[in-house]
């Protein structure tokens, strides 16, 4: 009790995440050990990957594309992103997660006749800089939405439309409320407002889909472990949950495959989920602009596995002008999987 009185109510907070964290780490993290585990000593081939020195010829075939970098962070961090249209508003793209910009294949052929396409490839991805020396710190969210910042003062652009899935979705939801003057229309892909996520995500049966969350906060093994049969976990990931798998073919699975195998980005992926959930939640006071004024989109695949329908209800309290689509037998890969809709 004397101790417990001198700490302040951030000290303490603080703790009793870090307690929950642990134990749900410890539930949602031991199966993915012993499976782990399992493969090491029963079948040690499956530890194998296979060698890809260079990118799947699927990569090269976009015509009319463009590859450059950004520097952002004060230069310290060099993004990689892909362009595509030179004329109209820019419209910038942010993918989720095991993806890269390549999840965005559709819309950058579809919208470069209006728009000025960027599909930025977040830190840690494809070739972006993995920011090893920072750690996990480096992938917190006000980092993340730093990027963006930088990738608007790099075109030297006062706002844009602004496109994102998963991940993306959630520093997108993030760079709004800091910079909504930035962004003329929000277009989130299968992410919750992270605040309606704070209010409905600790349902049971939420907590069940999220439990890779909380697996891969266990350090080194869980990249290890995504990495066995030759990155099977990426195919499963795609195919597995895809209901309409068309535009997943083996050549599609490779280029996600390629991206996991590139040195660093499998724990810079994975960092995202352990920066996430070092720290308590923060509440609306953190939000520099409770609620968003800009016409937002949301586009929900209604058969995604890993995040609830339900988790869109209520977002009318964080943004004035809401549309929601959603889309029935259509998975968390909505842009993927249905771009036509």
């Amino acid at each position: 009790p004397w101790l417990f009185s001198r700490m302040s109510h951030s000290q303490l907070e603080q703790i009793i995440h870090s307690a929950i964290l642990a134990v749900c780490t410890v539930i949602f993290g031991t199966p993915l050990v012993l499976h782990y585990l399992y493969c090491r000593i029963f079948s040690p081939a499956s530890l194998k990957t296979k060698d890809r020195p260079k990118a799947p010829d699927a990569l090269k075939e976009h015509v009319g594309q463009t590859f450059s970098y950004v520097d952002v962070d004060g230069r310290r961090v060099r993004l990689h992103y892909v362009q595509k249209g030179n004329k109209g508003p820019l419209m910038v793209m942010l993918h989720g997660f095991p993806e890269f910009s390549y999840s965005w294949r559709f819309q950058l052929d579809k919208f470069s006749k209006d728009y000025r396409c960027v599909a930025l490839n977040m830190r840690g991805y494809y070739e972006s800089d993995k920011v090893e020396n920072g750690g996990v710190d480096a992938f917190r969210m006000d980092a993340l939405v730093g990027d963006v910042k930088g990738l608007l003062d790099h075109f030297k652009e006062e706002h844009c439309v602004l496109l994102s899935h998963d991940w993306g979705g959630a520093v997108a939801w993030a760079f709004a409320h800091k910079y909504p003057e930035m962004v003329s229309r929000l277009v989130v892909c299968n992410c919750p407002h992270p605040l309606v996520f704070l209010k409905q995500g600790k349902t049971l049966a939420q907590l069940k889909r999220s439990y890779y969350m909380f697996a891969f906060q266990i350090p080194s093994l869980p990249e290890r472990w995504f990495a066995l049969n030759d990155w099977l976990a990426i195919h499963r990931a795609f195919r597995g949950m895809a209901r309409d798998k068309t535009n997943f073919s083996k050549e599609v699975i490779e280029c996600f495959k390629y991206n996991c195998s590139i040195k660093g980005n499998i724990t810079a992926m994975m960092n995202y989920y352990r920066s996430i959930l070092r720290s308590p939640p923060k509440g609306v006071d953190s939000y520099g602009t409770k609620v968003l004024d800009m016409p937002v989109l949301i586009v929900w695949g209604e058969a995604d596995m890993a995040i609830g329908k339900e988790m869109t209800y209520g977002t009318g309290m964080y943004v004035r002008d809401c549309r929601t689509v959603y889309l029935p037998n259509v998975s968390h890969w909505v842009q993927q999987e249905a771009p036509e809709k």
